[in-house]
């Protein structure tokens, strides 16, 4: 996810924050002038990083599921669907 997404998701209901950046000539360049959204924003950044992780280590099983039920399905639109299907199930399962 990008900057934009999470500067639309912090700046929307329940939240409503103002997604104001520091200036050039500020000690901290580009960091949120509100230091919750800084805060906040830190935190997207390593849920995002775990996330991947996550997504990392659960592809094989989630190929593996694919492969074996390959016959289930027509379309690659279809291969396509039960593969995040899978990497869902797997990062819910923690993907040990």
């Amino acid at each position: 996810m990008t900057r934009r997404a999470f500067e639309a998701w912090i700046a929307s209901p329940p939240f409503e924050a103002a997604v104001d950046r520091l200036g050039p000539a500020s000690a901290w360049p580009g960091d949120y002038r509100d230091e919750r959204v800084s805060l906040a924003w830190a935190a997207w950044r390593a849920g995002m990083r775990e996330a991947a992780d996550v997504a990392r280590r659960a592809f094989p099983r989630a190929h593996t599921y694919a492969s074996e039920n390959a016959d289930r399905y027509r379309a690659q639109d279809d291969a396509r669907d039960v593969i995040v299907g899978a990497l869902v199930r797997a990062v819910d399962r923690g993907a040990e």
